[in-house]
């Protein structure tokens, strides 16, 4: 869920702000180690957009999250059965910029091609689980980060004097992306570490939507849209409405 508001600067530029808040749930596949996770997210963005001509904007946005995860790990083998429970914070950051030039097709239609750079950096403090004596784990802190630069093209249709169909496609590369690793030790035996490799993600990865958006009347507008974010062995699928106010 997200709220915002922003406002014009000025002829040209536009400043917003907004809050928003998630709230996750992951399971793991592995029926031998069952493992879930509860996340909770909240988030401060701040967004500004300027028009360096008619056609042509810029787009810039910052953000700061914190999360709360709360997890469970099944412990079952030679007859032993514990649940190893792990509570613990992180945090991330994010700076992104866009620059988009609309060409008009025609009368009803538009092509938007864009350039765009996004950085996301985040930390998961290190933790302890609880629940599973001597099993427990002893996990470092962790930190990760990506630079995705990407080119989007976005197609926008009007079917009517308050409807506009927009549709999306986009590509990106991970400058930055590696492999992940969490270093870990069992309680009952806190020298001996080990590490634990993550999946080793795709530098690159595919976007692309289908929206509609519908001008109620000169101040409030509605929207809806079916987003798809892909990489390899990873999809990203997000449904969303949007109302927005002009007043």
């Amino acid at each position: 869920m997200v709220v915002g508001a922003d406002t014009e600067l000025n002829a040209a530029s536009r400043l917003g702000v907004a809050v928003a808040y998630a709230s996750s749930k992951v399971d793991g596949k592995d029926s031998a180690a069952q493992q879930r996770a509860d996340v909770d997210t909240y988030q401060l963005v701040v967004y500004d957009s300027h028009s360096l001509s008619e056609a042509t904007d810029l787009n810039v946005q910052a953000d700061v999250g914190a999360h709360r995860t709360s997890g469970e790990r099944q412990i079952a083998f030679g007859g032993l059965s514990r649940t190893a429970k792990s509570d613990y914070n992180s945090w991330s950051a994010h700076i992104g910029a866009g620059l988009a030039h609309t060409l008009a097709l025609s009368e009803r239609t538009s092509f938007t091609p864009s350039l765009r750079a996004d950085y996301t950096v985040i930390r998961d403090k290190g933790y302890t689980e609880t629940g599973a004596g001597a099993l427990n784990l002893n996990v470092d802190s962790n930190r990760a980060e990506e630079l995705i630069v990407g080119v989007d093209g976005k197609l926008s249709q009007t079917l009517n004097e308050r409807t506009t169909l927009v549709a999306n496609l986009g590509a990106g590369y991970d400058l930055l992306g590696k492999q992940s690793s969490i270093v870990s030790a069992f309680a009952g035996t806190p020298s001996a570490a080990f590490t634990t490799k993550g999946i080793e993600p795709s530098k690159w990865l595919g976007r692309g939507g289908l929206g509609l958006v519908n001008k109620v009347n000169d101040s409030l507008e509605l929207s809806a849209r079916y987003d798809i974010k892909f990489r390899e062995g990873f999809t990203n699928l997000t449904a969303s409405v949007k109302a927005r106010w002009m007043f």
